[in-house]
């Protein structure tokens, strides 16, 4: 099930989502939440990052709530996790300038806050809510196992590039262990968005 899909970024923010991002990163992460949610290969994502004021009128037109969000999602093919045919998952749009508000208020960087978000609203194309305390339990649950889940793997993948660097002599191997704190250098489940 796992294989390369169709991921369209687009920019159409005056801001970046944060200060090194490039579309890349976003589709490697992208990749990543549809393989570990056992989506098949060639099921397509779009991403868009947009400003608050077209964010807002989104907000409004389909939730009607007034002033911008961080994340809304528009499921397409009303895919589920471990479908095995491919298909038109959604789009799923962020307002980086609210996003990077949230990541000063939790404490923690804008490229968390952005993989929280996308996460977030991926979980919602595939049919999770969090409207009821049980729903919300699951979703959130679900999305905090995907997000260690990355940093897990990026972890990891830092690592094993500091082994294979042989401009040094590797006088010693030892076996990485994950920080003991890491459940603090991952963003938690806030507020609903």
């Amino acid at each position: 099930m796992s294989g390369h899909s169709d991921i369209a970024v687009s920019q159409e923010s005056s801001a970046k989502p944060y200060p090194d991002w490039d579309s890349e990163q976003t589709v490697q992460f992208a990749q990543f939440l549809l393989q570990e949610l056992n989506l098949a290969s060639g099921t397509e994502l779009s991403i868009a990052f947009i400003d608050p004021e077209p964010m807002a009128q989104l907000h409004e037109q389909w939730l009607d709530l007034a002033g911008p969000t961080d994340v809304m999602s528009f499921p397409m093919d009303e895919l589920r996790e471990g479908a095995i045919e491919p298909g038109h998952l959604g789009d799923v749009v962020i307002c980086p300038q609210v996003a990077q508000e949230q990541a000063r208020s939790a404490g923690h960087s804008a490229q968390q806050e952005i993989e929280l978000l996308l996460t977030h609203g991926v979980l919602h194309l595939l049919g999770h809510d969090h409207a009821e305390p049980s729903e919300h339990e699951v979703m959130f649950t679900r999305q905090q196992q995907l997000l260690d889940a990355w940093r897990s793997s990026r972890f990891h993948a830092d690592n094993l590039t500091e082994v294979s660097d042989t401009s040094a002599p590797l006088e010693s191997c030892e076996e990485a262990e994950l920080p003991s704190n890491l459940d603090e250098a991952t963003p938690s489940s806030r507020r609903p968005s």
